[in-house]
């Protein structure tokens, strides 16, 4: 009988591929334990369903854990899933030699939901001599009422992630300009996170969690998504294999995914400064307090030399 896991996800996009592949390659059920991920599309709700109980585990940016930290809960970050901010500006005109000062004066929607892809997309035309005001941001919507004002001809760029740019580039409607995780550089974007109680569990199941993990990131380090086709068909049924197959292969040549589980110091250190900037969290967080390394230590004893 499998130990049930349950998981609240901030989303669905690509860039969560390792624990569809976990999944679909049963390395899950390898350790004894029934997986169920709900991705309800706004961020908020994990830490909630987290903190009340109907999940085990978040999946989400690393600042939210933190920014909670002594405040609304005692969340702890033990895996890190995504190295890269998975988000990508399209234009609705191709730009072949698009600069980042073509965004100055255009409408930019940007999904609400959570702060970080706009507080990213900030930071990177901070770093290009850019002032953010000059930009007409439009950044009040929803992801899904976002696609729809975009659709209907609102804005000139739009800040999508995968699989959504493809189907956007595919229907003739947007054009792929930049990917913010090239621009911007390494940092910890997404992270599974728990209570102290779940991590300490004697079961291990935290553990044995994220081995399952890290067998699929050293998976994905080796193999093409098209070697594991089941996975792509299963989660996005509406949209062509190939597309999703090219997005992943986009976002492992970008660094989306690390060789191990355990949590990049320097991006993390890199990204702590983002996000104190923005007023998320005060001051910036050491390692040990930021990152149970318990479970990584336990994933590489059991690896061996």
């Amino acid at each position: 009988m499998s130990d049930r896991i349950r998981v609240a996800a901030t989303g669905a996009g690509v860039n969560y591929y390792p624990e569809f592949l976990a999944r679909e390659l049963g390395y899950f059920e390898d350790e004894g334990l029934e997986v169920l991920t709900e991705a309800p599309g706004h961020g908020p709700y994990v830490p909630r369903a987290l903190a009340e109980g109907a999940v085990e585990i978040g999946l989400g940016g690393i600042w939210r854990p933190l920014m909670y930290r002594g405040r609304l809960s005692s969340f702890m970050p033990f895996t890190q899933l995504c190295l890269r901010c998975p988000n990508h500006v399209l234009a609705r005109e191709p730009r072949s030699d698009f600069d980042w000062t073509d965004l100055i004066g255009r409408k930019v929607l940007v999904p609400d939901g959570s702060p970080t892809p706009f507080i990213y997309l900030v930071a990177i035309l901070k770093e290009n001599g850019i002032d953010p005001g000059a930009v007409r941001f439009i950044r009040d919507f929803h992801a899904a009422e976002t696609e729809d004002l975009y659709r209907c001809g609102l804005g000139e760029f739009v800040v999508t992630a995968s699989p959504l740019s493809e189907v956007l580039v595919d229907q003739g409607l947007g054009h792929r300009v930049a990917d913010l995780g090239d621009a911007g550089g390494p940092v910890p974007w997404s992270v599974y996170y728990s209570l102290p109680a779940f991590l300490a569990r004697p079961d291990n199941a935290a553990g044995r969690f994220g081995r399952a993990i890290q067998r699929a990131l050293t998976w994905t380090t080796a193999h093409d998504a098209a070697d594991a086709p089941g996975v792509f068909a299963r989660q996005y049924p509406g949209v062509r294999p190939e597309m999703v197959v090219d997005a992943w292969r986009r976002y492992r040549a970008g660094g989306m995914w690390s060789e191990t589980i355990r949590l990049d110091a320097d991006a993390f250190g890199r990204w702590q400064k983002t996000i104190i900037a923005n007023h998320l969290i005060d001051a910036p967080f050491a390692y040990e307090d930021a990152f149970d390394i318990r479970v990584a230590d336990w994933v590489e004893a059991q690896a061996g030399p």
